[in-house]
């Protein structure tokens, strides 16, 4: 909903006009009671709306550096314009961004209600939703599917030697199974606990933690809402009482036997695989349209010809032209002297093995804890070799 100020003589937002102003909310104390998602919202927009019209507005880190500094005011009244009709229609404005994430609301306007579904219905057909969730984003995103080539292309070589245990917490945080435990806590976190325990513990020590039980949470799901993910629920049913696959101790039908299944990606698409075959292909293209969405997010790190090719094409450019365009306050002389030394410095930079030393410097400047070097870097022969061994090339183990 938020991006550039301009797009097609349309005012629109910077990103971090919405991102700066978020942050300095959330350091205002609350000023009474919040009713939900969209008075955090209004309370937003309307702190934004004043900042801009007082053409200022502060950044979070830096508070000397107005923000808004660059905005014409009618750029700025354009904008105040549009904060307010964000106001005015607020409510479906948040249910678009529900749907464009993925966050399906079928299940929220389940049979087309015509009077406003009391708290407690809106609260269990909300944790119907999120349990949902967590099924298919564990199986979008379990280990060993397909779209994580790219992301170990992607983020290996950029994190291994510098940051190992950044590396691991950003893939935890990218895993489906991550994000299945976000959707379960926010399931338990909206559903009143009466409605699932039936006498059942809901919690169990684990050392000083306490964890909640899942178990009860598929007592939301109906037959309906098992259809997407399963196809055919009864055939696979059927199929796990057959086969008892390992990791299943209950039956499928009861709350215990849905979780072990639901929540084990591998298991149930095993079962799937053997009980509805169809089921097999549909969730192979979600697989495959996951790979390339992830494929345009996650490229690999520019090679030592790529970054020699682009630095010799910026050098055959007009560097003049560059700096009148981007920077037209500069005057005549400087423009020709930054052109000239940026032009001798990329002469440098390309001359003898200058850039090869440089570049080798960035790719294995750190040690490898984790010892994982051997597993996906591979020297590149087609580069030539230099002293310090040849350039990191990339390959999943």
């Amino acid at each position: 909903m938020w991006c550039q100020i301009v797009r097609n003589g349309v005012p629109r937002f910077f990103s971090v006009f919405i991102k700066t102003a978020a942050l300095w909310v959330a350091q205002e104390p609350h000023g009474g009671s919040r009713t939900g998602v969209t008075d955090g919202v209004h309370r937003l927009l309307d702190w934004l709306e004043r900042r801009l019209d007082e053409e200022w507005l502060p950044c979070f880190f830096y508070p000397a550096i107005n923000v808004a500094a660059e905005l014409t005011a009618d750029q700025r009244q354009a904008i105040i314009g549009s904060l307010r009709l964000v106001r005015e229609h607020l409510s479906p404005l948040l249910m678009a961004c529900c749907e464009k994430l993925g966050l399906s609301l079928n299940t929220l306007l389940e049979g087309r209600p015509t009077e406003p579904l009391s708290e407690r219905q809106l609260r269990l057909r909300l944790g119907r939703t999120l349990l949902w969730h967590a099924v298919v984003e564990g199986i979008q995103i379990r280990p060993t599917a397909p779209c994580w080539e790219s992301w170990w292309n992607f983020a290996i070589p950029r994190l291994a030697r510098a940051a190992p245990r950044l590396l691991q917490w950003y893939h935890h945080m990218m895993s489906g199974t991550h994000r299945q435990q976000c959707f379960l806590l926010m399931a338990w976190s909206v559903v009143d606990p009466a409605d699932l325990a039936h006498g059942e513990p809901m919690t169990s020590p684990v050392g000083d933690a306490v964890t909640l039980d899942v178990t009860p949470l598929t007592r939301l799901l109906t037959d309906s809402d098992l259809v997407l993910p399963l196809g055919e629920p009864a055939a696979v049913a059927a199929w796990c009482r057959r086969e008892r696959p390992a990791g299943l101790t209950a039956e499928p039908d009861t709350p215990r036997g849905r979780a072990e299944l639901l929540l084990r990606p591998e298991l149930l698409l095993r079962a799937l695989g053997e009980a509805v075959p169809l089921m097999k292909l549909v969730w192979r293209e979600v697989d495959r349209k996951e790979k390339e969405a992830w494929e345009g997010n996650h490229r690999p790190p520019a090679t030592y010809q790529q970054c020699r090719e682009v630095l010799e094409e910026i050098l055959s450019c007009d560097l003049q032209h560059w700096l009148r365009r981007d920077l037209p306050e500069m005057d005549g002389p400087t423009v020709v002297a930054t052109a000239g030394l940026w032009r001798r410095r990329l002469q440098q930079l390309l001359s003898g093995d200058r850039l090869r030393a440089a570049y080798d410097a960035a790719v294995g400047r750190w040690p490898d804890r984790w010892q994982l070097l051997q597993h996906y870097l591979a020297e590149d022969d087609t580069q030539g070799k230099s002293a310090a061994g040849a350039a990191a090339r990339v390959s999943v183990w």
